[in-house]
């Protein structure tokens, strides 16, 4: 069960903070002309000084390790503190260096020390903590992709390209692309057909929905025959420039299966009310979604039935000169180059 009544960090800061002045004053040779001195400012930055030096060391081996792994994807909130951390810690150590105090005493060593003890007693044999957004990404990936990519083995479901070559077949159209593209949206909003997205008045690609492929029907979780189903979409591209003497034929649509992530769709929601939910008051939502991206591409590239059926699609739906057909008919591209000569042979 849920406490309802959870306490708040920032009263547990408060009466941290009232704990420190009373320990203070409760000492025999404190007063309040000893706290306002010029001695106990200088420890005071001194000891924030090595506060900071180790949280940045903290943050600085998660963004090295990010990188080294492949850009830092998923690193939003450690870039985000290193850099306060930064700020505080130059300002720290320039008012310690006006006031001609060195920044670093003999016991610094002591400090770091005693600090790296605590953390480790605290972590260790600790549950490992997930983000927000990883758990969304594993749950999308074992409650969702897991059941519309691959096939089953059932008799009543193909796997995911197959009911693409079905598709085809039935309507005599090309998928020069034979992948489920999943378009992650910058401010998450999802909206109900992917055509919302085209601008009206600009001149170029577009996207219109079609047909869907064939559903697949799952019993889940007590839920007898729960239907899944993909829709497919056609991109329309403007005709180019004609020859002379020759009227311009419009290059034929390009089809591909494409949605946006439902967990964004409900992470989203939360956010349009997030009067309902106190703790997500504050929430980094541009994080959380940066960590279900890092994390649901990490899935897809070591799970073997959706490394090479699934495209995650990154567009920026606040940026006006951003076109979602051009971004997906880029990203067709890049994996065959060729798309336009495509035959169904």
């Amino acid at each position: 069960m849920i406490a309802k009544n959870k306490i708040k960090s920032s009263h547990i800061f408060a009466v941290q903070f009232l704990s420190a002045f009373c320990i203070l004053f409760a000492q025999r040779d404190y007063s309040v002309e000893n706290l306002f001195s010029q001695d106990a400012f200088i420890q005071t930055l001194r000891y924030a000084v090595y506060f900071l030096v180790l949280q940045g060391s903290e943050d600085g081996l998660v963004l090295a390790h990010a990188w080294w792994r492949g850009g830092g994807a998923g690193t939003r909130g450690a870039r985000r503190r290193a850099a306060r951390g930064a700020g505080a810690l130059a300002a720290a150590a320039a008012a310690l260096l006006c006031l001609r105090q060195p920044l670093l005493q003999p016991d610094f060593a002591l400090f770091i020390m005693a600090s790296l003890a605590v953390k480790y007693l605290q972590t260790a044999g600790a549950a490992a903590a997930i983000s927000y957004g990883a758990g969304m990404a594993c749950s999308y990936y074992e409650g969702y992709l897991v059941t519309v990519l691959p096939n089953q083995g059932s008799d009543d479901a193909q796997g995911f390209q197959a009911k693409i070559s079905t598709f085809e077949s039935r309507e005599g159209v090309v998928f020069p692309v034979r992948r489920l593209f999943i378009v992650i949206t910058r401010s998450l909003y999802c909206p109900p057909d992917l055509a919302l997205l085209n601008h009206p008045h600009r001149r170029g690609a577009t996207i219109e929905a079609c047909q869907s492929l064939d559903d697949v029907s799952r019993s889940v979780a007590g839920v007898i025959g729960r239907v899944y189903r993909n829709t497919v979409y056609k991109i329309v591209r403007p005709p180019a420039p004609p020859a002379p003497g020759r009227a311009p034929a419009p290059p034929r649509p390009v089809y591909l299966a494409a949605e946006c992530a439902t967990p964004l769709h409900t992470l989203h929601k939360v956010k349009t009310r997030s009067q309902l939910y106190d703790e997500l008051v504050h929430a980094d939502y541009e994080e959380i979604r940066d960590d279900f991206c890092a994390m649901l591409a990490e899935i897809i590239a070591r799970a073997p039935a959706c490394r090479r059926a699934v495209e995650l699609v990154y567009y920026d739906d606040t940026d006006e000169e951003q076109n979602l057909a051009e971004l997906l008919l880029q990203r067709i591209a890049e994996i065959e180059p060729e798309f336009d000569t495509l035959t169904r042979d």
